[in-house]
């Protein structure tokens, strides 16, 4: 016969020893000394755990320092979560709160919409974010970025979409990235195929790609010209960059407009309208817009 495990529930200002148990709450002030291995933790108060945690469930609605890793199957943030340990969450990784950790975070499925800050890497096969995030890396399959991600080192991605604010450090790997947003890389973009719009006034170092197309706006949408005229309105007022700036591009297929680039290398290259471009070399065709400037032109 299985031991039937006991439930710990604290609701007044008590420290505990770690251990096995069914159900935990800590809805006082709570410290737990030691490991603890549960079912199910919740926290509605302020607590405290000195060791690793590892629950099948997690849901933090108060706040809770934790000093050793944690292993979980569902977790949820939505008051205030501060760790060194690792986190391993084999599931759902939800943050509507604020999370600060030291160390790494691995999930299937992170989405944040609260605060969430690590010195770590994350990883990831879903990441959305519609709050703020920072961390050291990321290595995700499949990304939105509609809030605000900030990445001291580089990007590994499937797809990876921008309709939000991306600042990255270093480098950003992606089989498809699109930037509907404002994208801030300081390194290199190396993916299959790139698409900004210029709305945002994205700014990079260098992508290296097949396919690149630079657009001032997204066409087709029934609205489209509705939405031009406040996102002209808001950039104009508060004195926003509206061009893409870069230092290079190299890719089989290019097409740039509304982008000021210092050169561009390729096959085939359109550039379309208000460009300033100040070296262009190219092995098969070169369109260039009466309303751009090319200062140097090279067929190699």
């Amino acid at each position: 016969m299985s031991e039937v495990k006991q439930n710990l529930h604290i609701s007044s200002k008590a420290e505990m020893p770690g251990g096995d148990y069914e159900e935990v709450h800590i809805s006082g002030l709570g410290t737990i000394n030691g490991d603890l291995n549960c079912e199910s933790l919740k926290v509605s108060g302020s607590g405290r755990i000195n060791g690793k945690i590892k629950a099948s469930e997690m849901k933090i609605s108060g706040q809770l320092n934790n000093e050793g890793d944690l292993v979980t199957n569902e977790f949820k943030v939505s008051g205030s979560l501060k760790t060194k340990g690792a986190i391993q969450c084999l599931d759902s990784f939800k943050v509507s709160g604020a999370l600060k950790s030291t160390q790494n975070i691995v999930t299937n499925q992170c989405k944040v919409s609260g605060k969430l800050n690590t010195e770590g890497f994350i990883e990831a096969n879903e990441f959305h974010v519609s709050g703020m995030c920072y961390s050291d890396r990321l290595n995700v399959k499949e990304a939105h970025i509609s809030g605000i991600t900030t990445v001291k080192n580089t990007i590994s991605a499937h797809q990876l979409k921008v309709s939000g604010v991306l600042n990255v450090a270093k480098m950003i790997e992606a089989e498809h990235l699109k930037v509907t947003g404002r994208l801030n890389c300081e390194g290199l973009i190396n993916a299959e195929r790139v698409e900004l719009e210029a709305k945002s006034g994205s700014t990079f170092e260098e992508i290296g790609a097949s396919e690149v197309k630079i657009i001032r706006y997204e066409s087709g949408h029934p609205i489209n010209g509705v939405l031009t005229s406040v996102i002209n309105s808001f950039t104009e007022a508060f004195g926003v960059n509206k061009r893409v700036m870069g230092k290079q591009i190299e890719a089989d297929q290019i097409y740039v407009e509304s982008a000021t680039i210092q050169k561009i290398s390729g096959h085939d290259i359109v550039i379309g309208p208000d460009c300033v471009i100040d070296e262009v070399e190219y092995t098969g065709t070169l369109v260039v817009d009466k309303k751009s400037t090319v200062k140097q032109s090279a067929m190699r």
